[in-house]
């Protein structure tokens, strides 16, 4: 037997024997022919017959639980298919109750509506049927010499026979089963097997699939069959073993011409020939070949001997029985002892856990309690160092600020300082360009009064020369000195003019000069502030670092005042840049208004030039000895020297 169907075997409750006297004994006759094996708790096969049995008994009552109905195309093709766990299901199609094997199980019915007619045609009631091979009594092993290899199991009655299929015959008799079911209504004493029921059983922790039926038995009789035959027809093969023919086995055809039976039909041979010859034609259409007729022999001059077998088996079974009630009164004071023992063994156990259970009690309260504190504890623990992390981010954040205020104080120093350097520098550079200019003034002033001074000495000195002249010529002179006169002033003129465009464009470069010292002085400051500002926010940021613990306000003020220290920065620098630009564009335009007035300046300079030149060539021409005047248009204006050519 396979290991793993022995350990399972173990854990399925053997059946309680019934003793002697315990149950009211059953109106049918044992049946004596029925050999073979009991398939009780202790078979290898039982857990497979405890399957079959709950699967049948489920199936049976679920079908005869629905109408009935006119049998149609579906009815034969219906397979029902129910699992059945250990502690049952409350599927509400299909529930099933517990049963006592240790594994969930699969059952299948085949044509469950078809089966139900063919027991009611032939008279079977549910409850019969059921109780006989499916209610609380074992199977009985047949041990066959079927070549088939399959397993035959007798109903504890006899009534009935289970026999196992493979998957092809499961097949075939689905597929003939119409044709079947027809032939059986038609012929109702016809000699072939009446299959009752059909169905397949899958036990996982087997791991197999058993398809089987259930047929009524072809020797349900209560006398003894002493003799049976199995008859093909043929020749071929047909003998029975030697150890069949000792052990009252089924012989075969051989055996039954050496024998030299003759049966004795009656009047009804050939109702009897008729019947074989439709069934074998019925089985020929179906085109099956492998059938036989079993014929089962009764010896009525052996039933004395029959009874006295049957004396002794009563007789054996008794003594056994009384055997078996004196071991059972032995077993049970024996178990009653034990049970006692047991009891105290269970009691002082009891007591003992009790004892146990209370002193783990306390030790659990104690441990509980235990942990309770430890958790107070460690909660106060929590709580301080929450509490010192909270006193020594509030220091810090005290620190900052006060540092922060600090910086503030020194970076407002700072910049008045700045701004007193740079007030400083401007007057500084604004009283040395007022004394640049107070100079230059007086220098000009100077000058001018020299230049004025000479021009009085020359007005003298030109009166005294045209006092001294009297005649025509001298009146001619006259106005050439006249003339002379008015252009060295014009020529001074654009001389003071461009003395005071250069001493403008000198005063302009040194306010240019001074303006960019200033925007120097202004950048660096500037630069100092962006230096010191990146420097405070670097310390800033290495001590929150250090701190671990940051004000996420003050970080964020912090952010907000460094954004607008930058954009005032930003402002101030387009506003120097739009500065610059203006003064850029300013001295471009100076510079271009200078170099217009320099131009202008040189044309007059040229044309004084040219009218001095005339004014000597006159005065030249004048002190010659010919006594005439010389007109040189050429050199001359034609406005000027007009009256002394004509």
């Amino acid at each position: 037997m396979d290991k793993h169907v022995k350990r399972h075997l173990r854990k399925v409750p053997r059946p309680k024997r019934v003793l002697k006297g315990t149950y009211k004994k059953s109106k049918r006759k044992e049946r004596a022919h029925i050999k073979g094996k009991v398939i009780d708790g202790k078979h290898e096969q039982h857990l497979l017959v405890m399957g079959m049995m709950h699967g049948i008994r489920h199936s049976v009552g679920r079908s005869e639980r629905q109408p009935v109905t006119n049998l149609m195309g579906d009815n034969f093709r219906a397979v029902d298919k129910t699992v059945f766990p250990p502690k049952g299901s409350n599927n509400p199609r299909n529930p099933t109750k517990g049963h006592h094997l240790p594994h969930t199980f699969k059952f299948k019915d085949y044509s469950p509506q078809v089966f139900r007619a063919m027991r009611r045609l032939y008279g079977v009631k549910t409850e019969d049927y059921v109780l006989n091979v499916a209610g609380d009594r074992d199977y009985i092993q047949f041990i066959a010499n079927s070549r088939s290899g399959q397993f035959f199991f007798y109903s504890h009655d006899g009534k009935y026979m289970i026999k196992t299929q493979t998957k092809e015959e499961n097949k075939f008799l689905r597929r003939i089963l119409p044709d079947y079911y027809k032939y059986m209504l038609a012929n109702p004493d016809t000699l072939m097997t009446r299959f009752y029921g059909m169905h397949r059983v899958k036990m996982y922790h087997l791991r197999r699939k058993l398809h089987f039926v259930v047929m009524a038995s072809v020797f349900d009789t209560p006398e003894k069959i002493h003799i049976m035959y199995d008859l093909k027809g043929s020749s071929v093969g047909r003998v029975a073993s030697e150890k069949d023919r000792k052990t009252g086995g089924v012989l075969k055809d051989q055996d039954l011409v050496k024998d030299e039976r003759k049966f004795t039909v009656g009047g009804r041979k050939d109702v009897f020939a008729s019947q074989i010859k439709r069934d074998a034609d019925f089985l020929a259409s179906m085109r099956i070949m492998d059938y036989s007729l079993l014929v089962g022999i009764h010896c009525r001059d052996r039933r004395e001997q029959d009874a006295k077998e049957y004396e002794e088996e009563a007789r054996r079974k008794a003594e056994e029985e009384a055997l078996l009630a004196a071991l059972s009164a032995a077993a049970a004071k024996k178990a009653a002892e034990e049970e006692a023992r047991r009891l105290a063994l269970e009691e002082a156990r009891r007591k003992e856990e009790e004892l146990r259970r209370k002193e783990k009690e306390e030790e659990e309260r104690r441990r509980k309690e235990a942990e309770r504190q430890h958790k107070l504890e460690e909660e106060r623990r929590e709580r301080e160092a929450a509490e010192r992390k909270r006193r020594e981010a509030e220091e810090r954040r005290l620190a900052e600020e006060r540092k922060k205020q600090e910086e503030e104080e020194r970076k407002r120093a700072w910049e008045a300082e700045q701004a007193r350097i740079k007030e400083e520098a401007r007057l500084k550079a604004e009283a040395e360009a007022e004394e640049r200019r107070r100079k230059e003034e007086e220098k000009r002033k100077a000058a001018e009064e020299a230049k004025r001074k000479k021009m009085m000495e020359m007005e003298k000195e030109n009166q005294a020369k045209e006092r001294k002249l009297m005649s025509g010529a001298e009146r001619e002179m006259k106005k050439l000195l006249r003339a002379e006169e008015k252009a060295r002033k014009e020529a001074a003129r654009l001389e003071e003019q461009r003395l005071r465009k250069e001493e403008e464009e000198r005063l302009r470069k040194e306010e240019e000069e001074r303006l960019r010292l200033i925007e120097e002085a202004r950048l660096a400051e500037l630069e100092a502030m962006k230096g010191q500002e990146k420097y405070g926010m670097i310390i800033r940021e290495q001590r929150a670092v250090e701190d671990a613990v940051i004000d996420y306000g003050a970080l964020q003020e912090e952010e907000r005042l460094l954004m607008e220290a930058e954009e005032a920065y930003e402002r101030e620098r387009l506003s120097i840049v739009a500065e610059l630009e203006a003064a850029r564009l300013a001295d471009e335009l100076a510079r271009l208004a200078a170099m217009s007035a320099a131009d202008k300046m040189q044309r007059e300079n040229e044309e004084a030039e040219a009218l001095a030149e005339s004014f000597t060539l006159v005065r030249a021409k004048k002190k010659s000895r010919d006594g005439y005047v010389e007109c040189s248009s050429q050199r001359v204006r034609a406005s000027v020297f007009e009256p002394a050519c004509s």
